[in-house]
């Protein structure tokens, strides 16, 4: 139990520094995974899951691999 609280709290700090939380609209950069310094348009909020899509192409939206969490981006710009 702790350790869920300790990784809630560390989640919400880290989303804090990144920028976030994001919002349909905000440019945001890819800071990990496989599409690691691309930088996008968060177009759709996933805020149950604290997850946003961010147009990249249209080869990762056709596979839905344009879902990034919170901690994996990175402000850029807010519209």
């Amino acid at each position: 139990m702790f350790s869920y609280i300790f990784l809630s709290v560390l989640f919400r700090i880290l989303t804090k520094i990144n920028g976030g939380p994001f919002r349909k609209g905000d440019i945001v950069q890819v800071i990990h995974g496989k599409h690691a310094g691309k930088i996008g348009r968060v177009y759709e909020e996933w805020s149950t899951r604290n997850q946003v899509r961010v147009a990249i192409n249209e080869e990762a939206w056709k596979k839905l691999e344009d879902v990034f969490s919170h901690i994996q981006l990175i402000r850029i710009k807010r519209n």
